[in-house]
C-alpha cells in the first residue's frame, strides 16, 4: 500500500519543474510586452523645418505666415518635432537649414522641410528668397537667396530614412521681366532615392497665394495629412484632385517622388480584434457592422453636380451655405453673378439687326416671312456658308451653340443638323456643351478645304501637311498661331510650346497667348493642357477686356481632330464666358 505513496513523492521534483519552467515563460511573456509597449511609445523619431515668409518689401503676400503656423499645428499632431520661423531673414534662413541638418543626422527618421513665400528659378535652379532679400537684378538671386539644392543636399547628407521636401512657393518670378532666361514658376529637381519633392502646382507653372486665410493647397494638405491610415503618396494624390478641382484647373500640384518604404502622417487605426467567448458559452450574436462616415469631398462635389447647371440663384445658394467653403464655392457665386447679370441685361438685339449683310436693313417695316414649306419655288434656300466665312467666333457660337438667341424668319431658313441626315462628305459630328448652362448644340465636320499646305475643317481646326496645328478650336471661339508655336501631330510626351493667337472672324482684332504641354495617357493617347488668354468686346462693341483660363483636349486614333475637349475660360468683363466642353463623334 505504500508504493503509489513512493512513487506520488518521486513526482514531486518533476512537478516543481513544470511550475518553474511556466513561471520563466510567464516572467518572458510579460518582459516582451513591455518591449512591445517600449516600442509603440518610442515610434521612429520626426524632425520638420517650416518657414513662411510674407513681409516683402515690394511683392508682399497675404498667406504664407498663416500657412507656417497651420503645417506646425498638423506636424506636431503626427509626431513630428517642429522647427518654425516666421519672416525669416537671409542670415536666418542659413542658420536653420544648417542646425536642421545637424539636428537631423544625430535624430535619424524622417526629415520634413515645408517652406511658404517666394521662390523663383534662375536658370534651371530654384532659389527661395527671404523677407530682407534685396535683389535687384536675376545675377544678385544666388547671392541673396537660398538654393534648394542646398537644402536637400544637407537633408541627404543626414543618412535619415526619409526625406520630403513641399514647396509652397511658386508664386509670380519678380525679376521675369528684368531677365531672358527667368522663368515663371519653379523647376523641376530629380528627387534622390527616399525623398519627395512636393510643389504647390506643376513646375513652370505659378500658383495663387489664395484669397482666404490660407493657400489653397496648404489647406487641402493639412486636411490630406489628418486622415488616419492614407499613405504619403496617397495624401499628395488626394490634394492634387482636390486643389486642381477648387481652383477650376487653374493649379495642379505635382511631385517627384523616389521614395522607398511605407510613411504615414496618421497612423492606421488599430484593429480591435474581439477575445474569443468561453467555449461553455454560445457565441454572442456579431454587432452590425457601422456605416462608415461618408466623404466630405465626395458629399461636397454631389451636391454641386446637382445644382451646377440650375437657373435658380436659391438653388446655388443652397450650397453655399452647405459648403461656405466648399471646392466649388468660388464657381457658385460666379455663376449667381452670371444669373443676376443675364437677368438684369435688356434682351439682346435679334442676329439680323447685328449683321446687316445676312439681312438687309430697311427703315421700313417688313412683313414676317413665312414659313419654309410655303416659300415660292423660284425663292432659292439660303446657301450654308463655308465654317471659315462663318465668323466661328460670333456668328457660328450665337447659330449653334445658342440658337435660342436668332430670329424664327432666320431659323427656317437655316437647316437643323440634329434632325438632317448626315450628308455626304461629313467626318462626324461635334457636341458642344455649354457647362454653365448644361445647354447643348451639335456641329457637322467635314473638309472645307484641302491644299499641298493645310487641310481646314469646318469646326475651324486647321492642321498642316507636316502636321502642325495652324487653327484650333477653343470652347466656343477659333484661335490662329500668328507666331510661336502650337503642337505638331502625332504628339509626344514632354512636348510644350508657346504662340500668340488671334481670334478668326472678328474686327477689331482679338489677340492672345496659348501656352501648352503634352503628357502620354493610357491607350496611346495624349492630352494637351494649355493656359489661354485673348481681348474681347462686349456685345455692343464698347470697351475691352481679357479672357482667361484653361483648356485641354485628348487626342487618340482619330486623326487630326481631338476626340474631346474641356475650356474653362472667364472674363475680366461682364457677361462673358467661354465655358465649353466639345466632344467629337466620328462617322
Amino acid at each position: 500500500m505504500r508504493q503509489p505513496v513512493l512513487d506520488f513523492a518521486s513526482s514531486i521534483p518533476k512537478i516543481q519543474r513544470m511550475f518553474v519552467t511556466c513561471r520563466l515563460l510567464l516572467v518572458l511573456a510579460v518582459a516582451l510586452s513591455f518591449v512591445n509597449a517600449a516600442a509603440q511609445t518610442n515610434p521612429e523619431a520626426r524632425l520638420a523645418l517650416i518657414i513662411g515668409n510674407a513681409t516683402y518689401k515690394s511683392s508682399p503676400l497675404s498667406n504664407p505666415v498663416n500657412d507656417a503656423r497651420l503645417m506646425d499645428k498638423v506636424l506636431k499632431d503626427a509626431g513630428f518635432t517642429t522647427i518654425k520661423a516666421e519672416n525669416a531673414s537671409i542670415r536666418d534662413m542659413r542658420r536653420l537649414v544648417r542646425d536642421f541638418g545637424d539636428r537631423l543626422k544625430a535624430s535619424g527618421g524622417v526629415g520634413l522641410f515645408y517652406y511658404a513665400g517666394h521662390g523663383v528659378q534662375v536658370r534651371g535652379e530654384n532659389f527661395l528668397v527671404s523677407t530682407d532679400s534685396d535683389i535687384r537684378n536675376e545675377d544678385e538671386v544666388a547671392d541673396d537667396s537660398v538654393n534648394v539644392s542646398v537644402i536637400l543636399d544637407k537633408m541627404q547628407s543626414a543618412g535619415n530614412r526619409m526625406n520630403l521636401i513641399i514647396l509652397d512657393a511658386c508664386r509670380d518670378n519678380p525679376f521675369v521681366n528684368k531677365s531672358r532666361s527667368s522663368a515663371a514658376g519653379l523647376a523641376t529637381i530629380n528627387a534622390p532615392s527616399g525623398s519627395l519633392v512636393a510643389y504647390a502646382t506643376a513646375p513652370g507653372s505659378v500658383a495663387s497665394d489664395g484669397k482666404g486665410q490660407n493657400g489653397l493647397y496648404t489647406e487641402y494638405l493639412a486636411k490630406a495629412m489628418q486622415q488616419p491610415g492614407l499613405a504619403v503618396e496617397e495624401v499628395f494624390k488626394q490634394v492634387r484632385t482636390a486643389v486642381r478641382l477648387g481652383s477650376n484647373n487653374r493649379q495642379t500640384p505635382w511631385e517627384n517622388t523616389a521614395l522607398e518604404g511605407q510613411f504615414y502622417f496618421k497612423a492606421p487605426l488599430p484593429q480591435v480584434v474581439a477575445a474569443p467567448p468561453p467555449v461553455a458559452r454560445p457565441a454572442p450574436e456579431p454587432a452590425p457592422a457601422r456605416a462608415a462616415a461618408p466623404d466630405p469631398l465626395a458629399v461636397d462635389m454631389a451636391f454641386w453636380e446637382s445644382v451646377k447647371t440650375s437657373q435658380r440663384s436659391g438653388e446655388l445658394q443652397a450650397y453655399l451655405t452647405q459648403f461656405p467653403n466648399g471646392v466649388f464655392a468660388v464657381l457658385a457665386k460666379m455663376r449667381m453673378d452670371e444669373i443676376k447679370t443675364l437677368a438684369a441685361a435688356p434682351p439682346p438685339k435679334p442676329i439680323v439687326e447685328q449683321k446687316p449683310n445676312l439681312v438687309a436693313a430697311s427703315a421700313e417695316p417688313k412683313p414676317a416671312l413665312p414659313p419654309a414649306a410655303s416659300l415660292p419655288p423660284q425663292i432659292p434656300a439660303v446657301p450654308a456658308k463655308p465654317a471659315q466665312e462663318q465668323r466661328p467666333g460670333v456668328l457660328v457660337a450665337s447659330i449653334e451653340s445658342k440658337p435660342a438667341a436668332s430670329t424664327p424668319q432666320l431659323q427656317a431658313l437655316l437647316p437643323n443638323p440634329s434632325q438632317a441626315p448626315l450628308a455626304a462628305g461629313v467626318l462626324g459630328t461635334l457636341v458642344l456643351t455649354d457647362t454653365m448652362f448644361g445647354t447643348k448644340s451639335e456641329m457637322a465636320i467635314r473638309v472645307t478645304e484641302s491644299t499641298a499646305l493645310q487641310t481646314v475643317y469646318s469646326s475651324g481646326d486647321a492642321v498642316g501637311k507636316d502636321g502642325k496645328v495652324l487653327k484650333v478650336r477653343v470652347g466656343d471661339v477659333v484661335l490662329r498661331a500668328t507666331s510661336g508655336a502650337l503642337w505638331t501631330l502625332p504628339l509626344k510626351d514632354g512636348a510644350s510650346g508657346e504662340a500668340e493667337v488671334e481670334r478668326e472672324g472678328v474686327n477689331p482684332r482679338s489677340v492672345g497667348n496659348l501656352s501648352w504641354k503634352a503628357v502620354a495617357m493610357a491607350g496611346g493617347k495624349f492630352r494637351v493642357d494649355a493656359k489661354v488668354t485673348y481681348s474681347a468686346a462686349n456685345l455692343a462693341g464698347v470697351g475691352r477686356f481679357s479672357v482667361f483660363g484653361n483648356w485641354s483636349a485628348t487626342y487618340g486614333n482619330q486623326g487630326e481632330l481631338s476626340e474631346s475637349s474641356s475650356a474653362v475660360l472667364r472674363g475680366a468683363g461682364p457677361g462673358f464666358s467661354n465655358m465649353v466642353s466639345i466632344e467629337y463623334k466620328p462617322r
